[in-house]
């Protein structure tokens, strides 16, 4: 009796189990040919692409949380010529080792290369979001003008960094990073600083970046640079240089062209080799 009992409480509490999945209302399927066959500029926001689906953009809301829809910043590439192409394509095969084009191609270590880039650092946002604790006072910051920020121009020169064989880094890969600025005599007195005072003054480019610290002048913003230089750790460099390594595979893929997914592997441990 025992057990025909705890075997029909058993069953019991399968089908209550079956009624709980299946309660409530069914679930809105999408049609991916809906949104495909619609031209881009008619679902660039939530709510126009309710207007295509003929849903609320509160259910659109739940389909994008879910994956059914998933949102896309749609980036404008650069034309490329067929010139440009061939010319992509023979400087990805320059940096493979010959011996290794036949069998399974491997690139070249490029210790001999050096990547230069400039950057634009903004002494601040204009908007800074932020985390307080539940009763900690709101940070109060002001500026002469909130459109005309101070920053000022880095040049940052990096190369691979180099590892011995028992995996001890013997070179970290930082050249050096180094500020584009003026050191200008001030013309006028002021009640900061007397006439003749040697004062900074950033230059000019068209590049910019924001950072996560908040130095209060341009000095003070040179020396937080320098020090977040300093900081990279030489595994991160590495894996930049691997990473480089997997775009060109893309690059290869599409024959020169720059219409690829940017490849993200997140932590993962790269080879020198070339993949696919």
């Amino acid at each position: 009796m025992e057990t025909s009992n705890s075997n029909q409480r058993s069953k019991q509490a399968i089908r209550c189990r079956n009624k709980v999945q299946n309660c409530g209302r069914k679930r809105v399927v999408v049609t991916p040919n809906i949104i495909e066959s619609k031209p881009m500029g008619e679902h660039t926001c939530i709510r126009d692409a309710a207007t295509c689906l003929d849903l609320s953009p509160s259910t659109v809301w739940r389909l994008i949380k879910r994956g059914k829809i998933k949102a896309h910043s749609n980036p404008l590439h650069p034309a490329l010529t067929d010139a440009n192409k061939i010319r992509r394509v023979e400087w990805i095969w320059s940096l493979i080792q010959e011996d290794t084009i036949q069998r399974h191609p491997i690139y070249k270590a490029i210790y001999d290369f050096i990547h230069i880039d400039e950057k634009w650092f903004y002494l601040t946002k204009k908007t800074q979001r932020i985390y307080l604790a539940h009763k900690e006072k709101v940070p109060y910051r002001a500026g002469k003008s909130s459109k005309f920020i101070s920053k000022a121009m880095f040049l940052s020169a990096v190369a691979r960094p180099r590892w011995n064989q028992y995996g001890q880094c013997t070179f970290d890969g930082k050249i050096g990073i180094f500020p584009f600025i003026n050191m200008v005599a001030t013309q006028r007195d002021s009640k900061n600083r007397p006439r003749g005072s040697i004062e900074i003054k950033p230059t000019k480019s068209i590049q910019s970046i924001m950072h996560k610290k908040m130095p209060k002048n341009i000095r003070e913003l040179i020396t937080t640079v320098e020090d977040a230089f300093e900081e990279l750790h030489p595994k991160i460099l590495t894996n930049v240089w691997i990473s480089l390594q997997h775009h060109l595979n893309e690059i290869l893929k599409v024959k020169g062209c720059n219409n690829y997914i940017q490849p993200l592997f997140g932590n993962k441990k790269y080879k020198n080799t070339m993949e696919g």
